[in-house]
């Protein structure tokens, strides 16, 4: 069925299992697949805004598993370049990146859409979330997220129907480097005034930590869970939110986040070699 007309919506969930350079020990991508659907995926399914598609990019390597899972519904697999775009007809399409990792609060979809409305008419058609938080799940801690050096991953593209159906435009201008890059590379495509848009919406996006650290678990390398140290240096630093449990179990539960799940015990802590549950 085609699009009506107007803007569609979709969000883009990058499923980042199947670089080459990983080297995930048994049972990763099924917990991965888990750490999805329980919090990025319920983030967007209790959006205010519920007119948009979800469509998570997945590759070939681990193709058997997620080919077999049981999606929820309104999930749709893309592999590599196989995106429906032709089976689209709106005037704009306006495409949210969120990692497969991370949440939404329960109203940026919302905050994002009528953005992309107001972008319609604009030469510069790319925007970021910006000043977004981070919840470590072991720790039980959240506090402001701070990138020194690049912009937020949080990027929405809003194309013309006339790029999103030019299939090399699109992927020229989408497969780069997220945040400010991916606003370059749109307004060097158009020939239009470079710029980064950060839009600057508090707390839009949570950045989730996972206890361990998961860039070393999917290349095989040992977890390193936060220290003492470690934790005492956020504090200095005003990277960590004074609260108590039952505000951070508040704070979350706007990301959709349900109270026993705000604070994760080791014992359901994924910790390299195998998924080991309470």
């Amino acid at each position: 069925m085609m699009a009506s007309k107007g803007v569609k919506h979709v969000v883009w969930v990058p499923f980042s299992i199947d670089r080459e350079t990983y080297t995930p020990p048994p049972g990763w991508v099924e917990w991965r697949i888990e750490l999805f659907e329980q919090f990025t995926l319920r983030s967007m399914l209790n959006q205010t805004f519920d007119d948009f598609d979800i469509w998570l990019g997945c590759g070939e390597r681990h193709k058997k598993i997620t080919d077999a899972h049981r999606w929820h519904p309104r999930v749709r697999i893309v592999h590599g370049n196989d995106w429906p775009l032709n089976e689209l007809d709106a005037d704009f399409l306006a495409i949210s990146r969120i990692d497969s990792d991370d949440m939404y609060h329960k109203d940026a979809l919302g905050h994002l859409a009528a953005e992309a409305e107001n972008r319609c008419g604009l030469n510069l058609r790319a925007f970021v979330l910006n000043k977004n938080i981070w919840w470590n799940r072991l720790e039980g801690l959240i506090g402001p997220h701070v990138r020194q050096r690049t912009t937020p991953p949080f990027v929405t593209r809003v194309y013309p129907k006339r790029f999103y159906h030019d299939a090399d435009f699109f992927y020229k201008t989408f497969y780069v480097a997220h945040g400010a890059a991916t606003i370059r590379a749109i307004c060097k495509a158009t020939g239009e005034a470079r710029g980064v848009e950060p839009l600057e919406i508090a707390n839009m996006c949570c950045i989730v930590k996972h206890g361990s650290n998961t860039s070393l678990v999917k290349k095989g390398l040992e977890p390193k869970p936060l220290g003492p140290e470690d934790i005492e240096k956020l504090r200095a630093s005003g990277r960590i939110f004074d609260m108590g449990r039952q505000e951070v179990e508040w704070e979350l539960a706007k990301y959709s986040v349900r109270p026993e799940d705000v604070f994760l015990t080791p014992e359901r802590q994924y910790l390299g070699g195998e998924m080991v549950s309470a």
